[in-house]
């Protein structure tokens, strides 16, 4: 199928905010990408003075709408599948492939992705990204100018799957699930048929997201008569994180697994794998027939091991995604439903 979409209004004309990322200036000669030849050279054509030291670990940037938006397209191929064996009554088990290639992706651009691809990036497309970084008259970065925009696009494929069992027995029903998703491509185009500026998404962490390739959900739920419980456990693939968001062409792991090693022309960068994490869920409840309907009590433990996020130190808010994992720890819930 294809697939159109025009800009909101909020991305044509919402109003212009500052933030302040998590970001260090490539040209401070503390910095060190500084030790780059490459970051070197295109700081001295923007006119670096010697000794240029900053060390602010914040940066300025300015979101907001982009009137001169055009619309996104998309090409997207599914696939699937659905397997309910007779000789397994209450089983079924779902695959469904997807691949998209999008279009104009109307999205911010990123500010690490912005300032790596000035700095770090191919020859014929780094001033495009330069000229989004302003510089003050003392060479200090001033802002960088990442609102909405279209960019090239994004390709990415996947697949999700899903099985459940339902067994009925003597001591109650018993209903076992499984849902997980496998990212086997997540491509941001920056810039069309330029394809050192492409940034491989999946299996790390260079979006500013966690972006395992594989993650799923197992849970095991029991029902008899009035009693019921459940347990469910959550799991978060790993990934790999790299210095300033760039593990593009710097991803060989070194000795201790720790310290990514470059090439003759590359300087060498700090990575480092995120391990998987693992969490449980459970909850209990019980059902109490009256002549006003029915009345359900449920208590439940989130977290129930108090497991603690995944360590991103790129990560900004909490040194980690908030997004992904589970900040608060392990908390109690408890529910009355009362149904006529």
């Amino acid at each position: 199928s294809t697939a159109f979409r025009a800009p909101t209004v909020f991305q044509l004309f919402s109003g212009t905010t500052q933030s302040f990322p998590n970001l260090r200036d490539p040209c401070s000669e503390d910095n060190e990408l500084f030790a780059d030849p490459t970051v070197a050279a295109r700081c001295a054509e923007q006119g670096r003075p010697a000794g240029y030291t900053n060390p602010d670990t914040q940066q300025r940037a300015f979101w907001g709408g982009n009137e001169k938006l055009d619309p996104e397209t998309a090409q997207i191929l599914t696939a699937g599948m659905v397997v309910q064996p007779t000789f397994l009554e209450g089983f079924s088990a779902t695959v469904d492939f997807y691949m998209i290639d999008i279009d104009n992706s109307i999205q911010r651009v990123g500010e690490d992705i912005i300032v790596n691809q000035c700095y770090t990036g191919p020859d014929e497309s780094y001033q495009f990204f330069c000229d989004k970084i302003h510089r003050k008259s003392i060479f200090t970065i001033d802002y960088i100018d990442d609102k909405i925009t279209n960019i090239g696009g994004l390709e990415t494929w996947g697949i999700d799957f899903a099985a459940n069992y339902d067994i009925k027995s003597p001591f109650g029903r018993w209903l076992a699930s499984f849902e997980g998703t496998y990212v086997g491509k997540f491509d941001q185009i920056n810039l069309p048929g330029v394809e050192e500026a492409i940034v491989d998404g999946a299996g790390f962490y260079d979006l500013e997201f966690a972006n395992p390739k594989f993650k799923f959900n197992l849970g095991l739920i029991w029902a008899w008569e009035e009693l019921g419980a459940g347990l469910q456990m959550r799991y978060m693939g790993g990934f790999r994180e790299c210095e300033a968001n760039n593990c593009k062409d710097r991803d060989d792991p070194g000795p201790d697994g720790e310290m990514g090693t470059a090439d003759d022309t590359m300087r060498a960068a700090y990575g480092r794998d995120v391990d998987a994490v693992i969490t449980l869920d459970l909850f209990m409840s019980y059902t109490l027939d009256t002549t006003f309907g029915s009345t359900k009590f449920t208590f439940g433990v989130t977290n129930l091991l108090d497991t603690d996020p995944a360590i991103i130190y790129n990560g900004f808010n909490n040194t980690t995604d908030p997004a992904e994992y589970d900040v608060l720890g392990r908390y109690f819930y408890g529910r009355i439903s009362q149904s006529f």
